[in-house]
């Protein structure tokens, strides 16, 4: 048999015990030398003073070697704050916690403790690994501490962190915690460049507003100059004043030409400041060409086309052209046509001749009965939409082509089935039939749903499209019979979209009616805009854009949606930061319209992703890699949090530099220890054989007639 022994008998708390022990067996030997004997005798006194000392101490023994059930798990806040310095000439918060262990683990014995180092989650390591370690992990979550607690087993936990943890109210973990904080000391000012918003598009030439929120912590001085730069260029500056708390900056800049733009909002540090990581927030910015310049023709006058000419003449990112005709050719009057037009509409040759210079046509109610464009402008249109433009075409169905005046070409454009319409009903709740669709995406994640759930119903004259043509896609219907509302067509390089109906605008109203504004109105069409204009991340290719920065030489999982009916996987290739391309392997990821592929960034740095499947499925996207620690977050100790959680937990907290080694003794003795039940009940078998071994010595000396 195999036996330990324990060494927390030998701790402050349990000398006394351990000591009266000794004294016990002392005593019990030399009384029985007192009272003389033979050999035998004192050979028997000696056993059973033994036994009864193992039964004393009983707890103090285990089986089977090392000791398996530890006692205190040391816990070390693994994050890359623990690296900051709080003033000039002060040690790390590392350092520091170090520094704390070395002063108390004097009072723990040796195997009575194991580490840990403490990120999202947890993971053990040895005690001589402390000394080499330098924390690197982008958070810390004291949640994790339940797990560790539930896997391990430990009465105690000695926590050193500075407090900054990723979750508001971690759950005590079942066992007391004595919580040290590290960090703290320096007081000194720490100007900080909390966050940046910028608009999701972003066009060449074109004045764009960034806002960026900064703060600072300790600053009671002069004014913080904030600058934006652009490719390293300063191309905005601005001083504010941030002695009553975090300010909100508007930044105005005019992006210089399209492309990847790298820019970054820099607070100039102030004299004294140590922790300048944070004073630095770069992003990209994917600035477009210039805006998407439209040209929208109405065939008559109406709500629709007052409500889209709006949207799209108040958008920043739509240069409009419109015409609407007031008065169809059947209206005889007696009055010359130039003096009956405010202009003179464009004829068909000049719209010809300027159709490449836009990237967008709109033609609402358009026939040949009332405005003449054209069989010479139709044939344009189609090539112009082949070769990479884009298409809408709102118009109730009905009527049937007329081939003299071109409108069979116009015809074939659209998504809809030819023939004769269909008939429905004249008020219906539009129903989506591709949610996924970016021009459906109202809203995201699953409150897109909700938000289509509660637009308006439409108006109309009762006539559908039988359906779409072989290649379009239906993406939304009347939900009784089933007949296509909207659909939209890829043709080479161009989109088309059709549209069935002309009361979208009733979208707005109710919007307004609810107090929500004509929010859903907006996004819908400002979809339509993108969508067939070929902006990046619009189209039924998409990439998944990442929540954060990737880690360097970390895989990280691109995934693609796609149409589901898309015979082959997309290319995707990759452009890094020293303009070397290379491609990725595409693969399914088992569900129908996506695709995966594996990318292990190699560098720091940002990098271009393009996909493309076909001739005008296509999208792109910039990701950054960084250091998984993000140098801009706030990494001010949060003592108040540590505290709270060993309030919560039954431990107690103090700051290093209030903590000394009597409180921590004083706290660690009280803690229930011993476990008695790892014993086995040993203590009963240890009493037996003492009591065993004094009724022989008692037979012995009665033999002998010894007192």
């Amino acid at each position: 048999m195999k036996f330990h022994f324990d060494s927390h008998l030998l701790w402050p708390g349990a000398l006394p015990w351990t000591a009266l022990t000794l004294l016990l067996i002392g005593g019990w030997m030399l009384l029985s030398l007192r009272q003389g004997g033979a050999l035998p005798v004192v050979i028997l006194r000696a056993c059973s003073a033994v036994f009864l000392a193992l039964a004393l101490l009983s707890s103090g023994i285990r089986r089977l070697g090392p000791v398996r059930d530890f006692r205190l798990a040391v816990v070390w806040d693994g994050s890359a704050s623990m690296m900051e310095s709080d003033g000039p000439a002060l040690e790390t918060r590392w350092a520091e916690a170090r520094a704390v262990w070395d002063a108390l683990r004097r009072s723990v014995p040796a195997g009575a403790a194991r580490h840990y180092r403490l990120g999202s989650g947890w993971s053990s390591m040895a005690e001589t690994d402390v000394a080499a370690l330098r924390p690197d992990l982008g958070e810390c979550s004291f949640s994790a501490l339940g797990p560790l607690v539930s896997s391990c087993a430990p009465r105690a936990i000695l926590l050193l962190s500075d407090g900054r943890s990723n979750d508001e109210a971690a759950a005590p973990p079942g066992v007391p915690i004595f919580a040290v904080g590290v960090g703290g000391r320096g007081g000194g000012p720490d100007v900080a460049v909390e966050s940046v918003d910028c608009p999701r598009w972003v066009f060449a030439g074109l004045p764009v507003e960034i806002t960026a929120r900064v703060s600072a912590g300790g600053l009671s001085g002069p004014p913080v100059q904030v600058i934006l730069l652009e490719n390293g260029r300063p191309r905005a500056r601005t001083t504010v004043d941030l002695s009553s708390g975090p300010v909100t900056v508007p930044l105005v800049f005019t992006p210089s030409r399209p492309g990847l733009a790298l820019c970054s909002v820099r607070a100039e540090p102030l004299p004294g400041e140590t922790r300048t990581g944070n004073n630095d927030r770069r992003f990209a910015v994917d600035v477009q060409r210039d805006r998407v310049r439209t040209l929208y023709i109405a065939g008559r006058p109406g709500p629709h086309y007052h409500f889209l000419r709006a949207q799209l003449k108040n958008d920043p990112s739509v240069e409009l052209v419109s015409f609407v005709v007031l008065r169809d050719p059947e209206d005889a009057m007696a009055y010359s046509e130039s003096d009956l037009s405010l202009i003179p509409f464009p004829t068909a040759d000049a719209l010809v001749a300027q159709l490449p210079t836009f990237d967008l046509v709109v033609l609402e109610e358009m026939t040949g009965l009332r405005i003449g464009l054209g069989r010479s402008f139709y044939e344009a249109l189609d090539r112009w939409v082949r070769a990479g433009g884009g298409f809408l075409s709102v118009n109730e169905a009905g009527g049937s082509p007329n081939i003299f005046l071109g409108e069979d070409v116009l015809e074939n454009l659209l998504p809809w089935e030819p023939g004769p319409p269909a008939l429905g009903p004249e008020r219906f709740r539009l129903k989506p039939l591709a949610p996924g669709h970016p021009l459906l995406v109202l809203a995201d994640g699953p409150t897109n749903d909700a938000r289509w759930a509660n637009l308006s119903a439409l108006e109309g004259s009762g006539y559908f499209p039988k359906g779409v043509r072989q290649g379009a896609r239906a993406l939304a219907g009347e939900p009784v019979g089933g007949f296509p509302v909207l659909a939209e067509r890829s043709l080479g390089r161009g989109r088309v979209v059709g549209m069935a109906n002309s009361t979208s605008w009733r979208w707005a109203l109710d919007g307004g009616r609810r107090g929500e504004g004509p929010a859903d109105y907006q996004r819908f069409w400002e979809n339509g805009v993108r969508w067939l204009a070929g902006s990046p991340g619009s189209g039924p290719l998409r990439l998944v854009r990442p929540g954060g920065p990737l880690t360097p030489r970390a895989p990280w999982l691109v995934q693609l949606r796609t149409p589901p009916d898309l015979a082959r996987p997309p290319r995707l290739q990759v452009m890094g930061p020293g303009g070397r391309r290379f491609p990725l392997a595409v693969r399914s990821s088992g569900i129908s319209g996506e695709f995966v592929a594996e990318f292990i960034p190699p560098d720091s740095g940002f990098y271009e992703l393009r996909a493309e499947a076909g001739e005008s499925f296509r999208d792109r996207m910039w990701v950054e890699a960084a250091s998984e620690w993000e140098e801009t977050r706030d990494t001010r100790p949060d003592f108040s949090r540590l505290a709270d959680l060993a309030r919560k937990s039954g431990g107690v907290f103090f700051a290093a530099a209030d903590l000394r080694e009597k409180d921590w003794r004083r706290w660690i003795s009280n803690l229930p220890w011993e476990d008695r039940s790892a014993g086995g009940g040993t203590e009963k078998g240890w009493v037996a054989l003492a009591l065993a071994f004094l009724a022989m010595e008692l037979v012995v000396r009665r033999r002998r007639g010894l007192p």
